[in-house]
């Protein structure tokens, strides 16, 4: 009877512990991380003089940001992020002399709720609602005078949808998750100097293909 009311005590205080990451009172702070590389190979052939012409297509994306959040009731958690993305594209051989090379920055910030489902309180998945906006400057290189391409653009972006990611526990102060997919809206605006304003909106459901990771603190 006596190593039952020891054993109670010390079960509930392991159910503590084991839940802590996700129970209520819990914060998380950490970094947000997304990285992705494409390279295509391409031969063009000109049906007037069957002179040939290669190239290469080069696009990377570089994202990174912190991010904040605060778990109002178990399992449940809200917060905001902010992302920092730069991405490139570029062409090699003679070909790139005469295509416009394109840069990318954009500045955003993001607001979340999320409800996780753990298996074992260790690993599983979330997925919640998110808000967010982000303004781009797109900037443009070896352009002709002919080109419709203006050297520099603005655009401001708003989005909002559903994220589902993966979540791992690894230690009871420490936390990992990996981007897995995403149904969002999006409404962008943009400034061009010489095509004045454009605008749109549209829904994209995607599988993350590319590497979109967080490492999080726990306390």
């Amino acid at each position: 009877m006596n190593k039952i009311l020891i054993l109670i005590p010390a079960f509930l205080l392991t159910i503590q512990f084991t839940n802590a990451q996700t129970n209520a009172g819990t914060q998380n702070a950490g970094l947000n991380l997304g990285i992705s590389s494409n390279k295509t190979s391409n031969f063009d052939v000109n049906p007037f003089d069957n002179s040939t012409e290669s190239y290469v297509n080069r696009i990377n994306n570089f994202s990174a940001g912190p991010a904040y959040s605060f778990f109002i009731a178990n399992q449940v958690d809200i917060g905001a992020a902010l992302t920092y993305t730069s991405f490139t594209f570029s062409n090699s051989g003679n070909y790139a002399n005469n295509t416009p090379k394109q840069s990318n920055t954009d500045i955003g910030g993001t607001i979340f709720i999320r409800k996780y489902f753990l298996y074992q309180n260790k690993i599983g998945i979330r997925t919640g609602v998110n808000l967010g906006y982000d303004q781009g400057i797109q900037k443009y290189t070896n352009i002709s005078s002919e080109s419709i391409f203006d050297t520099k653009s603005t655009t401001n972006n708003y989005q909002g949808g559903l994220n589902l990611d993966a979540v791992y526990y690894p230690s009871k102060k420490f936390g990992l998750s990996a981007a897995l997919a995403r149904l969002e809206y999006n409404s962008y605006k943009t400034n061009s100097r010489t095509r004045g304003y454009s605008s749109g909106d549209g829904i994209d459901f995607n599988f993350i293909s590319n590497l979109q990771v967080s490492a999080f603190y726990i306390f």
